[in-house]
């Protein structure tokens, strides 16, 4: 009984570790190199947008790398065996059932995104990015809306940087951000939009309920 105390223990402590690890999303947008990773702390998946590949990361050392790019099919069209499905009967879906659930959902959802945009935290933020957008009317524009947005968000000031390029249509630039979010706040979170979606009636509304057949439709006399 004791040992069973003790590994359940043990097992419940790692579980609270975990939910410590930060779930983690970083972008990094350079000419020569565009990557996005997504994991827990230091380990999870590396994309390489421009070279079509992926690396698994473990505690921030690459593990192994491989190609995204789909490997043509041996088989010719001519060799390919169609499959007939047997059609099955159509289910549908009152547009009263949902538009009863829309607002609750809505709401739901709202309040979910709000909550993890609210808890997240920005790690890294900088950039620099030289434009224009043709009609000087339209750079000064964005340049306006960019001081406006450094008034309202001080700490960016300094971190993100736009130069107007006044002579016409042109983009350059560079970003590197990353954000994160405990893992057990992330969880909170979602058990509670869970709780308050109305998971029974959006369960029933994606099962839907089966169209009438002419075989089952009640024969006139």
């Amino acid at each position: 009984m004791s040992n069973f105390v003790i590994i359940l223990s043990a097992a419940l402590f790692l579980l609270a570790l975990a939910t410590l690890i930060r779930l983690r999303v970083k972008l990094d947008l350079y000419p020569n190199v565009k990557t996005l990773f997504a994991g827990l702390g230091r380990t999870g998946i590396r994309i390489d947008i421009t070279g079509k590949t992926r690396a698994f990361i473990f505690a921030g050392r690459t593990i192994k790398t491989f190609s995204t790019e789909k490997k043509p099919d041996r088989k010719t069209a001519g060799e390919k065996t169609k499959t007939v499905k047997k059609q099955k009967p159509g289910r549908q879906r009152p547009l009263k059932k949902i538009l009863a659930v829309v607002p609750t959902t809505l709401k739901a959802l709202s309040n979910y995104t709000y909550s993890i945009l609210k808890s997240a935290a920005i790690e890294e933020f900088d950039g620099q990015i030289n434009a224009g957008f043709g009609p000087p009317h339209i750079t000064g524009a964005a340049f306006g809306f960019y001081q406006a947005t450094l008034a309202g968000i001080p700490g960016m000031a300094g971190r993100f940087k736009y130069i107007p390029d006044w002579n016409g249509l042109s983009f350059q630039g560079q970003l590197r951000i990353s954000v994160s979010i405990p893992l057990y706040r992330l969880l909170f979170k979602t058990m509670v939009m869970l709780w308050q979606l109305p998971l029974r009636e959006l369960i029933k509304l994606a099962i839907g309920t089966k169209k009438a057949t002419p075989e089952a439709m009640p024969k006139g006399k």
